[in-house]
Order: structure tokens, then sequence, then C-alpha cells
């Protein structure tokens, strides 16, 4: 298998399916093909900050890449002041809180609100809306189901799932966008996206 990378201003590369693989590909009719480029021309296509904020959109952001810490929190704090608890919160959770510097660098419109929403919606959470608190503009905590809260065993088990699948939620950009890349040629800006199904 041929692989090469192509760099550009020696900032971002892409790897590039070449060769015999690219010529099965080809020949096989691949739906799937294993390395989809799609180059994007924009509408102001000479400032880099509109070029980035494309970039930014596009390009798929999950939890991970954006929160500052996803924890356990055991007994949330109750009581009055900023960091009091709403009645409905249990006595354990896993916190998230972004990292509001890393949002604003990226131009991504992401808050606890919209985060709260793509953790209801992502099915293998199986999390409803009722069981998110947004404490913060930058801070939630998840629940779990009530049926997890009767045994302790059940709930750590949850709370541990929950600790490893948060990380992976979808929260900004195209699901099947794995990388978006900003490249200038001949003075012009253009977004060359890594991925499929631009729809």
């Amino acid at each position: 298998m041929t692989l090469k990378t192509f760099h550009f201003a020696g900032v971002a590369s892409m790897n590039v399916t070449l060769g015999v693989p690219r010529i099965k590909e080809i020949i096989n009719g691949s739906k799937n093909i294993s390395t989809p480029i799609i180059r994007v021309k924009l509408v102001n296509d000479v400032d880099e900050a509109a070029a980035r904020l494309v970039q930014g959109r596009l390009e798929r952001t999950t939890l991970g890449q954006v929160a500052r810490r996803i924890a356990i929190l055991l007994n949330p704090p109750r009581g009055n002041g900023p960091k009091a608890a709403p009645s409905n919160v249990g006595d354990a959770c896993v916190e998230v809180v972004l990292d509001m510097a890393v949002l604003q660098k990226l131009h991504l419109p992401v808050d606890a609100f919209t985060v709260a929403h793509s953790i209801a919606n992502t099915p293998r959470i199986k999390v409803k809306p009722e069981h998110i608190v947004r404490t913060r503009p930058d801070r939630l905590w998840v629940r779990t189901a009530p049926d997890f809260e009767a045994t302790g065993v059940g709930l750590l088990f949850e709370l541990e799932r929950l600790l490893r699948v948060l990380p992976g939620v979808i929260v900004a950009g195209i699901p099947t966008v794995a990388r978006a890349i900003v490249v200038r040629e001949k003075e012009r800006n253009q977004v060359l996206i890594e991925g499929t199904n631009l729809q």
C-alpha cells in the first residue's frame, strides 16, 4: 500500500491513498473510499479568519476535545450560591466543564445548553433531557436514570459508562467529516475536507 502525505504550509498534513489500493477502489466502485477529500470553495476566500470559521463549523468536534473536565461528582453541593445544585440532582452525577477559551479560539457556538441537547440526542448515551442539569453556561451535570439509583453497584457502573462514552459525543460539525484543513493557494483560501455525506 502506498500512502503519501501532503503538507500544507508546514502546519497540517493529510494522508491520501494512492497506487494500487486507490486503483482497486476506482475499479471496484467502492462506496466508502478510504480517504475521501472534498475541496470547498469559499465565498470570502481572502479572509483567513472566515476560512477558519468555516473549518470549525464543518469539522467534527467531540465533547472530549472541548471539555476541560469530565468527572464523576459524588454528593454535589446543595443550598444557596453559585455552586448550589438544583433540587432534582441526586447524590452522584457526571460533571462536564467546558473549556470556553478553546471554544472561543475555534469560533464554535457551543455552551452547556447545546452540549445538553447533543447528549440527549445521542442514542447510545441513553440519557433523557430531564436528567441533564445545566448549572452554569460552561458546566452541566448528567444524572443516571432513577432505576440505577436503587443499588449502589448499578449506579457506579452507569456513572463509569457515562464517563467513558461522554467524551465521544459530537457537539459541533458534521459527523462524517473527520478533518478539515485551510489551504492557501494563489492568495485564495480553500478548505479541504476529509469525509463524505455533506448534507
